[in-house]
């Protein structure tokens, strides 16, 4: 294996490796923190890895002997694009829609429980005390989150967010009883 075809295998590798990790930590913390970081890297690997494929292509050109070869290590930092799409469609899903946490801190049995927020209610039946409960919510436009639940004959509504509106997605707790958003 020649010097530019390691770099592109590596490079390839570790596009994909930082860009796993990219969209893991963002898909677990639900924080936006990590996009000027995740844009820096979109384009300091953009230009790393076009400047290699540049190079092995020019080399399948003039070494006939292992063209075979360096047109699989294309393939290989090639096949980061597809990916990038994927990951990219996935960040699109996770900044439309609101993950909610839902812990039960009234300390009584909640029953009858809907999410209203989304393009339709979501309801549960019941959420026993200190129970949680996740939920995705899609945002399409502007609009809020709130929840109606029963306590006993008690009818209860809280809002969960004032205002949500498209790219605003993010994950949340609520505790519901003490009407407190916690950012994760």
């Amino acid at each position: 294996m020649t010097s530019i075809q390691r770099s592109g295998t590596q490079t390839a590798l570790w596009s994909f490796l930082i860009g796993t990790i990219l969209l893991l930590y963002y898909y677990l913390t639900g924080s936006s923190d990590i996009f000027p970081a995740s844009l820096l890297f979109i384009f300091v690997a953009g230009i790393i890895n076009l400047v290699i494929v540049a190079l092995l292509i020019r080399k399948v050109f003039t070494d006939n002997s292992n063209s075979r070869t360096y047109a699989k290590t294309i393939g290989l930092m090639l096949l980061n694009i597809p990916v990038a799409l994927l990951y990219f469609y996935f960040v699109t899903i996770l900044m439309n829609t609101m993950r909610i946490s839902f812990l039960n801190e009234t300390g009584q049995r909640i029953e009858d429980l809907t999410i209203l927020g989304g393009p339709t209610p979501i309801k549960y039946a019941a959420l026993e005390a200190h129970e949680s409960r996740n939920a995705w919510i899609p945002i399409q436009g502007d609009g809020a989150v709130r929840i109606a639940y029963r306590v006993g004959s008690e009818i209860r509504e809280e809002d969960v967010s004032g205002y949500i509106t498209t790219g605003m997605g993010t994950k949340v707790k609520f505790e519901i009883g003490k009407s407190k958003e916690i950012n994760y």
